[in-house]
């Protein structure tokens, strides 16, 4: 009897993670890599909603972070000598939004740092239906050349 009571509730749980919808929409980023040339302050990027079949807009979250070496493995840090803008967005299937990657203080050599450009799908939940919020992080380096 106990054996069928475990079937019964693996199988329960099988039937649950099948009609659970998984919503993740597909993106582009171009160019993949980034860079600060000598004299440059500002960078720009393209994200792009690319599920074109889709019937519901993306959200998306663009961030900036250093990328520190501490003694126990690298390790990326909040920073406010480098922004993106806009930070947050919303795109309808096939729309692009261009993002601008700028130094806060452009005198500022940078020199030693490393930097990474985090862009993040959000998740948007399915009413009325059990979800898995995943999502989708594309973490590029941002090199600044001297």
């Amino acid at each position: 009897m106990i054996k069928k009571i475990r079937t019964i509730g693996a199988s329960a749980t099988l039937a649950t993670i099948m009609a659970t919808n998984i919503a993740l929409a597909d993106f582009t980023v171009v160019p993949v890599r980034l860079s600060f040339k000598p004299g440059e302050a500002a960078v720009s990027l393209r994200v792009t909603h690319e599920d074109i079949g889709a019937n519901k807009p993306g959200i998306y979250q663009v961030g900036v972070g250093e990328w520190t070496n501490p003694p126990n493995g690298r390790n990326v840090v909040n920073t406010n000598v480098i922004t993106a803008f806009p930070p947050v967005f919303r795109l309808r299937p096939g729309e692009t939004q261009i993002v601008r990657v700028s130094k806060v203080n452009k005198s500022d050599p940078m020199i030693g740092k490393a930097f990474r450009v985090i862009v993040r799908e959000v998740p948007t939940p399915v009413k009325g239906q059990m979800n898995v919020a995943m999502r989708r992080v594309l973490n590029m380096p941002l090199l600044v050349q001297n």
